[in-house]
C-alpha cells in the first residue's frame, strides 16, 4: 500500500504550487496601510483657576468655554463640569466631517478660546483678535 505523495508526485507539485500561489495572491489583495489615519473626533479643554470656588468657575471659565464651544456648527455633543478651582469641557465633533473640516474647527476653537484667555489676562483691554 503506497501513499499518494508517492504514486503521483506531479499531482502533489501542482498542489502545493496552486495553494501557494493562492496564498500570494491573497496576500497581495489585501489592502492594508503602514500608519493608518486616525481621525480625533473628540477635544477636551481643562482650565485651572486656583482658588475659585465651583460656582465662580462655573460662572467667569466653564460659560465662557460653552459659549465658545457652541459656536462650532459641527459640534455633536458637549459635556462641561465645574469644581473647585478647575474647569472641564468635553466636546465631540460629528463623524461625518472631513479630516480638514475637523483640523480647522479645532484651530478655531484653539484660536477662540486663546483671545478669551488674553482678555481675561489684561483685564478691559481690547482683543488683539477678533473671533
Amino acid at each position: 500500500m503506497e501513499p499518494t505523495t508517492f504514486r503521483n508526485p506531479r499531482m502533489v507539485a501542482l498542489a502545493l504550487l496552486v495553494l501557494i500561489a493562492g496564498g500570494l495572491s491573497a496576500l497581495l489583495a489585501i489592502g492594508r496601510q503602514e500608519d493608518p489615519t486616525i481621525t480625533n473626533l473628540f477635544a477636551q479643554i481643562t482650565t485651572a483657576y486656583p482658588g475659585a470656588d465651583p460656582a465662580r468657575v462655573e460662572a467667569l471659565v466653564t460659560a465662557e468655554i460653552e459659549d465658545r464651544l457652541t459656536e462650532i456648527p459641527e459640534g455633536a455633543e458637549l459635556q462641561s463640569g465645574s469644581s473647585t478651582g478647575v474647569s472641564v469641557s468635553n466636546v465631540e465633533l460629528l463623524e461625518t466631517l472631513t479630516e480638514d473640516t475637523i483640523e480647522g474647527d479645532l484651530r478655531l476653537l484653539g484660536q477662540s478660546l486663546g483671545c478669551m484667555l488674553y482678555r481675561y489676562l489684561q483685564g478691559d483691554m481690547p482683543l488683539p483678535c477678533d473671533i
